[in-house]
Order: C-alpha cells, then sequence, then structure tokens
C-alpha cells in the first residue's frame, strides 16, 4: 500500500508539464530521452548527451505550471572540454542503449540500431540481448533481471523484436512507458536499467570485462597489431611503469591480470611469471 500511495501522491502533484528544454552556447546531439516526461513532486528529471564546443552556455527549461502558465527558467552553466566525472559517458551510453532497445522492440529488426547497440554494448559492459557473453558463466539471459525487476528481452527470431511476439513486446514496450510516466525518473526505464555484472568493471574512461583470468580492456583489439609489453604483477618493472605513467596506477588496481591499451601499447599485466 505504501508504494502505490506514494505513487498516487506524485502522479496529483505535477510540478511541470509539457516540458522542452534548449542550450545556447554549445552544440547539443545525441541527447536522451528524446522525449521529456512531465514532472511531479518529489521526482527528478535527468538528461544526458553529447556536445561540440566548450565554454559558457545557457540551459533553458519550459513547461506549463497548472496545466496552463508556462514557466520559463533559465540557467548559465559552463561545458568543459574535459571532465572528471568519468561515471557520465557510460550513463549516457545506458541511455542511449535503452532507448535503441525500444526502437527495436516497437518497430522490429533495423542493422544499422543493432550495430550501435553492439557497439555501445561492448564498450561500456552492458548487458543486452546482443551481449549475452557478458552474463556470468553458468547465469542464463533470460533470468537477468535489471533493477526493478523488468527481464531483458530475447534477442530477434526468438519471440523478441523480429519474432512471433512482436505484438506482444510492444505492448509490453507501451506498458512499460506508461509506468515510467506514472512514477516519472523515480522509476527509470530500460534507459538507465541496463545489468550490472560482477565480470565488468568500469575505471575512468575504460571498460574491462572478465576473460578467463584476464581483465580486458574493451579497446584492446587484437588486430591492431600495438607493441605489447609484459609485466609480472608487483616486479620491479611493475613499479617503475607505476613511476613513468601517472595516472595509470588506477587502471593497475583493476586486478592482478590485466590487458588493456594505454599509451598506444597494450599493456599485459601477469600474476603468473612462468
Amino acid at each position: 500500500e505504501v508504494p502505490l500511495s506514494d505513487l498516487y501522491r506524485k502522479i496529483k502533484s505535477p510540478v511541470l508539464t509539457d516540458l522542452e528544454f534548449n542550450i545556447d552556447g554549445v552544440k547539443v546531439y545525441d541527447v536522451y530521452p528524446k522525449e521529456l516526461p512531465d514532472l511531479f513532486e518529489g521526482s527528478q528529471l535527468v538528461v544526458t548527451g553529447r556536445y561540440i564546443g566548450d565554454g559558457s552556455a545557457k540551459v533553458r527549461l519550459k513547461g506549463k505550471l497548472g496545466g496552463s502558465s508556462v514557466n520559463t527558467f533559465s540557467y548559465d552553466m559552463s561545458f568543459d572540454s574535459k571532465s572528471e566525472r568519468n561515471y557520465i559517458p557510460s550513463l549516457w551510453a545506458n541511455r542511449k542503449v535503452g532507448y535503441l532497445q525500444n526502437q527495436l522492440r516497437l518497430y522490429g529488426d533495423n542493422e544499422e540500431m543493432i550495430d550501435q547497440v553492439k557497439f555501445l554494448a561492448n564498450q561500456f559492459g552492458i548487458i543486452t540481448p546482443y551481449t549475452s557473453y557478458l552474463v556470468l558463466e553458468g547465469d542464463k539471459l533470460h533470468d537477468v533481471t535489471v533493477s526493478y525487476g523488468i527481464p531483458l528481452s530475447p534477442a530477434p527470431g526468438s519471440g523478441g523484436y523480429g519474432g512471433k511476439q512482436g505484438a506482444t513486446a510492444r505492448k509490453a514496450s507501451k506498458d512499460l512507458q506508461a509506468q515510467n510516466y506514472a512514477g516519472n525518473l523515480s522509476f527509470q526505464s530500460d534507459e538507465e536499467e541496463m545489468v550490472q555484472n560482477q565480470n565488468v568493471q568500469q575505471v575512468n574512461h575504460k571498460t574491462f570485462i572478465q576473460r578467463d583470468v584476464f581483465w580486458v580492456d574493451t579497446e584492446f583489439d587484437e588486430e591492431a597489431k600495438l607493441k605489447e609489453v609484459e609485466v609480472v604483477f608487483m616486479s620491479d618493472e611493475y613499479f617503475k611503469l607505476i613511476d613513468k605513467y601517472p595516472g595509470i596506477n588506477d587502471y593497475l588496481s583493476v586486478g592482478d591480470n590485466i590487458k588493456f591499451v594505454w599509451d598506444n601499447q597494450v599493456f599485459i599485466i601477469n600474476a603468473d611469471d612462468k
């Protein structure tokens, strides 16, 4: 009864409706959610996107108050060329992957969208129907559930986006949208609810996926043929590496056995010196 009463309280107390926002000063793109939800009492609005340029910019949020009068709120913000908030790219990627998956559910297969999902999922360690290998060994993809109890959908051809149950998937997506609307961003949709897994680590701007005994940087590509530097864990060379490359210690903290790209080289940290 308590969750229902909280939900009812939010629904009956809209703060702003028909929201619109724009930014003057930098060029923004790839913004999610595409359509802003209404803002209810006690909820928050999170918008993620990418931008070109840097410097000061003015952010304007416009919406209807009480269903009639239009209010505009302006904020002066600084858009930096670099940021220490390393969690933001992952947040944006989760939003975009969720949006693309919703589009696939609603409208069926689209190879370009699927390729985007795969690319982002691999880069940021996001579990999707196309990256089921990210699930821990012994788990089944259909057993994996996102944080609010919404199961991941199967891949096309198995009753999912492109299968016989496409209509069911579309209905489920609409039901999910209705649920998200009612709770506003207190209940996040697929766009933020990608499953976090124990065999995925994110450190700064890198994502590491566990492969056998190694934590492997998603930027690592065998076909790139970069120079490989092998270093034994906790050896003299290991500590010299820390002295030589400031900042590399963040990535060395991932584990004892690591493969990662740094300074246009592949460093292989191995706990076994044999």
